[in-house]
């Protein structure tokens, strides 16, 4: 028992080592997501059409 909860302190320990860096990345990704759908250039946030289904690069 003391096996597991020694293994899962150090998965948590390891964790929080590394949330900032996690919340960063995250953060930025988000901004970069806001920066292209302010752009209209992201293809996500183009709203669907019914055309057809092939896509020209």
């Amino acid at each position: 028992m003391y096996e597991i909860w020694l293994t899962l302190n150090i998965l948590y320990e390891l964790g929080l080592q590394y949330l900032p860096v996690v919340i960063g990345t995250a953060l930025l990704w988000l901004a970069l997501m806001a920066v292209a759908a302010a752009r209209g250039r992201a293809g996500w946030a183009r709203p669907s059409s019914r055309r057809s289904r092939s896509r020209s690069w």
